[in-house]
């Protein structure tokens, strides 16, 4: 990846995938983003090595993926928080049921 066009296919390719990752966080499926991270990896690079007088040509391609990734990061933080509040409600009920004796 070494010329703006492919920069930029890279980047609205990285920015569908993880929108498909959000949807499907929404929806509280398990998602797998170890191969994502390796594309992220080889694009910074690739921004990296970019002359400066062409970042401006893809500035807008990484904003949009940083929105994606932001929309991301708070889907999985707001499933982690459900799952948190179900496990401290179980860990109440089970210690309701301790003290009281069994559930009937």
């Amino acid at each position: 990846m070494t010329n703006l066009k492919d920069i930029s296919e890279a980047a609205h390719d990285l920015r569908h995938k993880i929108r498909r990752g959000t949807q499907a966080a929404e929806k509280g499926d398990v998602i797998d983003l170890l191969p994502i991270q390796g594309e992220v990896d080889s694009l910074c690079n690739a921004l990296a090595a970019l002359p400066k007088d062409q970042n401006e040509a893809v500035r807008n391609d990484v904003i949009g993926l940083v929105d994606e990734l932001t929309n991301l990061s708070d889907k999985l933080n707001q499933g982690l928080l459900i799952i948190k509040n179900e496990l401290k409600d179980l860990s109440e009920r089970q210690r309701a049921v301790s003290a009281y004796g069994k559930a009937p």
